[in-house]
This record gives structure tokens, C-alpha cells and sequence, in this order.
């Protein structure tokens, strides 16, 4: 009797699509794929049309169009390939039977030699294409959904009884009591209302569970919908014996077809088949989705008691007490599972509390271990392991959860591919690790890898003797992601600490060898200052040579573990380029001529006069240079160049080469040259000295200031070494001085009177060379001992300038200083110049910010320090001879 629904001659145009939400993930593989399916539409709209409108009238025409739906999800699971295939192909298979039956029931004359009856072979197909395709729907829903939902089952529950139910009373009941029809067509008619119930229970679960929804998926849930509504429209005109809906039935049915196949053709129905990640969300739709599905049955009642018909009230009544029940199951899973998440987060922050005093990486897993037991809650065994890299391999090291005992796991318990997906995916399920089992005493459930900075730094492995997953396992993930920060934190603080202490042991090195160097070189300096022998003279000479070049070294090497540190900062200002280079090369200069070398300087025309950069590092890359020309050369020249190149920007590229003729370099040293500690061979090391240590800071100053440093050599020839800087010009020559917050200059001293400066100085060695050498500048001294005293003698004596030792006893002269701003205020202000050993990044903006004035680091050169005073006080009393 179904199969008489093709029958009906009355046909009208309908449309057979209808408005899609947009896409929401295309799969960019081919152009055709994103063609297809609308191509498909495309040439089966006009063969659908004429159907319909009565220009084609006939069975063949309608089941080539419900044959090419067939033929379109065949081609669409070949072209996009979805991880669902089979789901794909049973729905396909339903399709078959589907359009089976349609070719049946329109050359079942043909075929059998009589008129269709009201109960054909066709109806066997068309019943079971049902069962077949909510198969293909369940397959589906696994894939999308493949935990256990229980909250969308009893959601698609409620929405499919109370449907049911409205099947059951106007459609099912009303055939099922009419008495006209035979019993063959009443069982069959009512099968059909039965098996689309079926599809629509299992279509209702894929509407309310999770995963992408793409066109596909839309397109496919349409087609579910039109075939639900035409087989309904279809019985309801049945019951009531109503003609003429044969065209309106068929364009719900050609319409199926046609959305089948261009879903199947849609390049996102691959979408459809992925695995869902977010938690079904309870939206305001589906509660009034479930609400009206759930208030169906108590509607039926009150509106049957009304009117006093109560044919269907046992029924009306069942469906309202399961739904009642459904209803109440679902507000208990809800309580439930707020309860659920209030415990896990309480138990997430009981599990976060025990990382609070874990510092080291040990101490983290610890902490690690105790947070898990608690986030597990004894449904399975937990194991936190650390990753420890061996020369046999990667090893997986923790605690045993049961017996507490060192558990090591041997690469090969744990495959090397496993542990390489470990650090590409969030979790690793392996139920069939064997071996890795029989070392942790259990079958893990699945293991979350620990990533800190992208590295694989441990893992957490679920076990679980039965081999079942655990409903602790976002948890665990959890748990996983904090132990990866902790662990970064914790290498953070370590690398931090490091650092930390290597400055400060920087710092202390620089002042304690500074210190005594200030004694020797300024004692020295003063000795030769004295009427001496000839032999006196010499040795002291070479005492202060020995001392000058230990002061050398020292800077070597404090500058090239400043530069490994990244603790160098530029000190960027408008300097004269020209004095800055000459100054630079005057003593390179004197011991050229000294060894009968001929030296020169060039600097071309093009050479801007003023630049803008860091004076004090350039003038030592370029001091490094010059040393190593006449340290090398025995005979011949030294010659300095210096040229320039226009850039745009208002800058220029200057370029400066030390060429030498001295003993060059061969091809394979030329290379590692720039490197630290090292020297073209051992034997120039014995022969000339030196450290290794002034190319390699070169190479990194210049590459800090953003230039390029390089050489060219020849051995027995000479070498030219080269060094490249883009420096903008500068707005006005400037002196190299440092930056103050207050102009030079103090009032007038009487004339007659020499100025006086106080010397703020712990070392006794340092207050005689330090109270020597401002003397030989013309200028008075008194000399204190710390911070203290020398807030004390300013406070009862004017001084002119004060020269203040940073590290001293009692009181610092960091705080001396401030204390003295405060106390002079805005009436007065007596220059403070830093005389100190500390020469790290940041130690002369140290003084700067106490209130110091300039900076000066020990060993002090005597002119420089004469300079600095004199800028300081405004009238000076001549040197004296």
C-alpha cells in the first residue's frame, strides 16, 4: 500500500533545496571537491523540474533522479575520504534500498505483468532501508561522540517519545482502529510511522550530541527531515483519503535523495565524521526543545479529557510517566555533575597547593605524584615519570605507586615512537604496551605527556588492571600542563638564580682585583714621579708595563663573560669621531715608534666628524685591532683607514682597517680566529702572550652594535683587519663625559686658594695614590675612611668636590651620597664623582641614580682624573711641574 505513494499522477513544482548555513570548514584539496556538490545540484535541477512540472512525466525519470543521489555519495566517499567511511556506506546501502523500492513500485507492472498492489516486495525495501540507515547514523554518532553521553541520550530520549507520541495519536493509532483497511496494508502502514520513528530517535541523538557542524552536516540532517516529513504527510493523507499530493510527496522524497548526495559530494562531510572535543553545552534551544517534547504527553491528557475522548489515555499516560522519569534523570545527572566539578576543583586546588613549596624538578614530580592520587580518586593507579636522557637513550624515571620504591624505566619498555608522539600530542592511549606494563606492574589506560618549553619532560601514566579508560583523564591532563609549568618556572628560577650569582661574582671579582691594581699602578705612577735612577726607572717601568698588561687581561675576560651573560648594554651619545680615533691609537701609536715601525693614520675626507653610537666600545674593538698590528709586526708599518659610505636615514657606514705587514695567518686560523682563547698556534702564543680574548670580544662588540668585523691575511705578508658600523650622524660634537643631572661648576673660590676635594676611600694603599694624584693636579685633599665619616667632615667643612669610593665599611657611598642630597636639598650641591672598582653593566647608572655626579672606574688614569675634577670646579689652580 506504501508503495502506491509513487502513483499519483497530480504533480506541481517545488523547490528542491533550500538555504544553508555557511561553511564552516572547507577542506582545500581540490577544486572540483569544493565544486562538486553544487555542480550535482546543479544538473539534476533542470531533470528534477521537468519532472515535477509534468514535462517528463514517468517512473525512469524519477528514479534516474533517485538513482543519481546513489551514484553521488558513492563518488563523494571516494573523492573526500572520510575517517566515518563505513558510516558513509551504510548510509549509501540505505539509499540503495531506498531507490530500489522506488524502481520496483514503477515497473512492478512491467516486471510482474500486473497492477501494483497495496502490499508489494516494494515495501520490503522501503522498510528496511530505515534499520539500514539509522545503522549508518549510529556509526556516525560514535565517531563524533565516541564516550559515553548520557546527558544527549536522555535529551534525545524525551524529544523522541514526546514525537512518538504525537505519531502514536494522530497517525499510528487512527490506522491501527481503522477498520476499511485490510490487515497486510494496516501492519504495513503502520511500519512505516514505526521505522521513521526509528531514524528519528537516532537522527535526534546526532542533532544534540557535539562535533563540527558543517554544511555537510546540515545538508544531511535536512534530508533526514524531509524524508520524516513527507512519510508523515504521507500517512496523514492515507488516513484522510486525501488526493493530490503526489507532486508535493515526491519533491520530499527527490529532495532527500538530492541532499544525500550533495552532502556526501560537500567537501566538509569529512567534518561530520571527526571526533567531538567540547562537552555538549546545555543551550537555551535544546531546553525548550526538551521542555516541549516533555510537556507533549501531559498536553495530550488535558486536552483529551476535555473532550471527553480518552481512547488513548493508557498510552498518553505511560509516555508521561517515562518521560516524568527521563525528566527527573536528567536533573539528577545535572546536580550531579555540578557536584562532580565542585569536587575536581576543589581537588585541583588541594593537588595545586602541593606545588607551592616545589622548587626543583624533584621535588615537582613529588608533588606531582601526591596531586595525582588525589585527581584519580582510586579509580586507577597513577605514575608520575620524568624524562632522563642516558647514553642508552631516553629513560622514564619516577616512583612506583604502590610500593613508593625508584622505578626506572629502560627505553625499550616505552618505544621511541611512542615517546615522539608523547611531545606532538596531548595524550598517547596504549592499551597494548605490554612490556611497559610488566614494568609498572599494570596495563596503562593511556599516558599525558609533560611538555616544558615544547620539550618532552616527563609523563603521567593512568594504569588500571582492567585495562578501561579513566573517567580521571581530563584531570590527569590538567595535572600534566601544571607540572609543565612548574617545571618551567622552576628551570626559570634556576637559569635566574645562575645568573644571578654569576654577576654578583662578576662584580666581586672586578672590585677585588681592581682594587689592589688602583694601589700598584697608581704607587708606580707616583714612584716614577720621584727623582730615580736610571735601573730604578727601568724596573719601575716595567712594573707599571706588567701592571697595565694585567689590567688588559683582566678586562678581557670580564668583558667576554659580560658579553656570554648579555649583560653589556650600549652607551649610545654624539661623539667626535675623529679625536675618538686618534686618542684611541695614541698609545698603539708611541709603541709602534718604539719598535721603529712606521705608522699611520688615514681618515678620508668622507668621514662625518661627528657620529652617533657608543665612543667607549668602538674605540675597544678598534684599541684590539691596533694592539694585535704592532704586537705582530717586528718590521715595516702599521697604517689605520678609515673611510665612509652614505646610507640613506641620515647615517653612514664606516669603515676602518688596521693593515699591518707583521707574520699574517694561514687560511685554516684566519677562520677560527675571532673565536675565545684562541691564537693562530701555541707558539705565537708563547712568543707574543696574550689571552685570545681581544678579537673574540671584538667580533662581539661590533655584531652588538650591529656591524661586521672580518680579516684578510697572508702569512709572511701581513694581515688587514677590517670592521664595518652604520652610526648616524650626530646633532653636535660632544665630549665624552657623563651624562649629569646638574651643570658643572661651583661658586668662585677666592684667588690664592687651591680647591679642596675630599676622598671618600677605605684601602690606605688607594688614599695615598688617590690623595698623590689629585695633589699633582693642583688641587687639596682630605682624606676619609667611609661613608659615614665623610658625611661628617661635609657637614663641618666646605669641600669643592668629593671623590667616593662605592664599596666601603660603616656606610656605603651609595647611601652617603643620598644622605647628603637630602641634606643640601635644592640650596646647595657639591659634586660627587664615583672613584670605584665596580665596572659591571649598570654600575655607573647605579651612581648616577644615588646622586652622584660622574663616574670614574679604578685604575685610575691620572690626567682623566685630573680632567674630571678641573670640569667639575670652576676655577682651577694651575697643575703642579
Amino acid at each position: 500500500m506504501f508503495s502506491l505513494r509513487l502513483r499519483d499522477a497530480d504533480r506541481s513544482s517545488s523547490s528542491a533545496t533550500a538555504a544553508l548555513p555557511p561553511e564552516e570548514i572547507l577542506k582545500p584539496e581540490m577544486r572540483f571537491s569544493r565544486k562538486a556538490w553544487w555542480l550535482y545540484l546543479v544538473l539534476i535541477a533542470p531533470l528534477t523540474v521537468a519532472y515535477l512540472s509534468g514535462l517528463l512525466n514517468g517512473g525512469p525519470v524519477y528514479n534516474v533522479i533517485g538513482f543519481s543521489g546513489v551514484v553521488a555519495m558513492v563518488v563523494g566517499i571516494r573523492m573526500n575520504r572520510p575517517r566515518a567511511w563505513r558510516a558513509w556506506c551504510v548510509l549509501a546501502i540505505g539509499q540503495v534500498l531506498f531507490v530500489g523500492g522506488d524502481v520496483l513500485a514503477y515497473n512492478y507492472q512491467a516486471l510482474v505483468g500486473e497492477a501494483l498492489p497495496s502490499t508489494s516486495v516494494a515495501d520490503v525495501f522501503y522498510l528496511s532501508c530505515y534499520p539500514v540507515i539509522a545503522a549508518g547514523l549510529l556509526l556516525l554518532i560514535r565517531w563524533r561522540n565516541p564516550g559515553r553521553d548520557w546527558a544527549s541520550l536522555i535529551d534525545s530520549a524525551v524529544v523522541t517519545i514526546g514525537l512518538a507520541l504525537l505519531s502514536w495519536i494522530f497517525l499510528i493509532a487512527p490506522l491501527a482502529h481503522n477498520g476499511a483497511l485490510p490487515l497486510g496494508t494496516k501492519l504495513v502502514a503502520i511500519a512505516y510511522p514505526l521505522s521513521d520513528i526509528l531514524v528519528l530517535g537516532v537522527a535526534v541523538r546526532l542533532v544534540v550530541g557535539t562535533g563540527l557542524r558543517s554544511r555537510a552536516y546540515y545538508m544531511m540532517i535536512a534530508a533526514i527531515v524531509v524524508v520524516l516529513a513527507a512519510d508523515s504527510a504521507y500517512g496523514w493523507s492515507l488516513l484522510h483519503n486525501v488526493q493530490g499530493l503526489g507532486t508535493v510527496l515526491d519533491a520530499g522524497w527527490i529532495a532527500a535523495h538530492l541532499l544525500f548526495g550533495a552532502a556526501a559530494l560537500h567537501p566538509s562531510m569529512t567534518t561530520v565524521s571527526q571526533a567531538a572535543a567540547p562537552k555538549p553545552r546545555l543551550t537555551p534551544l535544546r531546553i525548550l526543545a526538551v521542555a516541549v517534547a516533555a510537556l507533549i504527553a501531559p498536553i495530550i491528557i488535558v486536552v483529551q479529557a476535555t473532550g471527553g475522548a480518552y481512547s488513548d489515555i493508557v498510552v498518553a499516560g505511560a509516555a508521561a510517566i517515562v518521560l516524568f522519569a527521563l525528566v527527573i534523570m536528567r536533573m539528577v545527572g545535572l546536580a550531579r555533575a555540578q557536584e562532580a566539578t565542585a569536587e575536581l576543583e576543589h581537588t585541583m586546588r588541594r593537588a595545586s597547593d602541593a606545588f607551592v613549596t616545589a622548587t626543583r624538578p624533584t621535588e615537582i614530580v613529588q608533588a606531582a605524584q601526591e596531586a595525582a592520587f588525589m585527581l584519580a580518586g582510586g579509580a586507577a593507579q597513577p605514575t608520575v615519570l620524568r624524562v632522563e636522557q642516558r647514553d642508552s637513550g631516553r629513560w622514564l624515571v619516577g616512583a612506583d605507586p604502590r610500593s613508593g620504591e625508584e622505578l626506572q624505566l629502560a627505553p625499550g619498555l616505552l618505544p621511541e615512537d611512542v615517546l615522539d608522539q608523547l611531545t606532538r600530542r596531548a595524550a598517547v592511549e596504549i592499551p597494548n604496551a605490554r612490556t611497559l606494563g610488566q614494568g609498572l606492574g599494570a596495563t596503562p589506560a593511556f599516558v599525558v605527556p609533560i611538555l616544558a618549553q615544547g620539550q618532552l619532560a616527563g609523563a603521567v601514566t593512568l594504569l588500571d588492571a582492567s585495562g578501561t579508560s579513566s573517567p580521571a583523564r581530563d584531570s590527569i591532563e590538567w595535572l600534566a600542563a601544571q607540572v609543565g609549568l612548574a617545571l618551567e618556572s622552576a628551570a626559570l628560577s634556576e637559569t635566574v638564580l645562575r645568573a644571578n650569582l654569576q654577576s654578583a661574582f662578576l662584580a666581586n671579582v672586578s672590585h677585588e682585583l681592581r682594587t689592589p691594581m688602583n694601589g700598584v699602578i697608581g704607587m708606580v705612577q707616583l714612584l716614577l714621579d720621584t727623582p730615580v735612577t736610571d735601573e730604578q726607572r727601568e724596573y719601575a717601568e716595567q712594573v707599571a708595563r706588567s701592571g697595565e698588561d694585567m689590567l688588559v687581561t683582566i678586562n678581557d675576560l670580564l668583558d667576554i663573560e659580560k658579553i656570554n651573560a648579555a649583560s653589556i648594554e650600549l652607551e649610545i651619545s654624539d661623539f667626535d669621531l675623529h679625536e675618538t680615533i686618534k686618542q684611541t691609537c695614541a698609545a698603539a701609536r708611541l709603541e709602534a715608534q718604539a719598535k721603529g715601525l712606521t705608522w699611520k693614520i688615514e681618515i678620508d675626507p668622507g668621514v662625518p666628524a661627528t657620529v652617533r653610537g657608543d665612543a667607549r666600545r668602538l674605540g675597544q674593538v678598534l684599541r684590539n685591532l691596533v694592539a694585535n698590528a704592532v704586537k705582530f709586526t717586528e718590521r715595516g708599518n702599521v697604517v689605520v683607514r678609515v673611510s665612509a659610505a652614505p646610507e640613506a636615514a641620515n647615517a653612514t657606514t664606516i669603515r676602518c682597517k688596521v693593515t699591518d705587514t707583521g707574520i699574517g695567518i694561514d687560511a685554516p686560523n684566519l677562520t677560527r680566529i675571532f673565536e675565545p682563547f684562541t691564537q693562530a698556534d701555541a707558539s705565537t702564543t708563547r712568543r707574543y702572550g696574550g689571552t685570545g680574548l681581544g678579537l673574540a670580544i671584538s667580533k662581539q662588540l661590533t655584531e652588538l652594535m650591529g656591524g661586521t668585523i672580518g680579516a684578510d691575511s697572508k702569512p709572511g705578508i701581513g694581515s688587514t683587519f677590517w670592521f664595518e658600523l652604520a652610526l648616524p650622524q650626530g646633532i653636535k660634537a660632544a665630549i665624552a663625559l657623563p651624562a649629569s643631572k646638574h651643570p658643572p661648576g661651583i661658586a668662585a673660590h677666592p684667588v690664592g686658594s687651591a680647591p679642596i676635594v675630599l676622598i671618600a676611600e677605605d684601602s690606605p694603599v688607594n688614599q695615598i695614590v688617590t690623595k698623590r694624584l689629585v695633589e699633582r693636579a693642583g688641587l687639596r685633599a682630605h682624606v676619609v675612611a667611609n661613608g659615614r665619616e665623610a658625611l661628617d667632615a661635609l657637614a663641618t667643612h666646605h669641600y669643592d668636590a668629593v671623590l667616593m669610593d662605592c664599596q666601603m665599611p660603616e656606610l656605603d657611598g651609595y647611601q652617603a651620597t643620598r644622605q647628603l642630597r637630602q641634606r643640601e636639598g635644592a640650596t646647595r650641591h657639591t659634586p660627587v664623582i664615583a672613584l670605584t672598582a665596580h665596572t659591571m653593566s649598570g654600575d655607573r647608572e647605579r651612581c648616577l641614580e644615588a646622586g652622584m655626579d660622574d663616574y670614574l672606574s679604578k685604575p685610575v688614569d691620572a690626567e682623566l682624573l685630573a680632567d674630571t675634577l678641573h670640569q667639575w670646579i670652576k676655577q682651577v689652580t694651575p697643575a703642579a711641574a
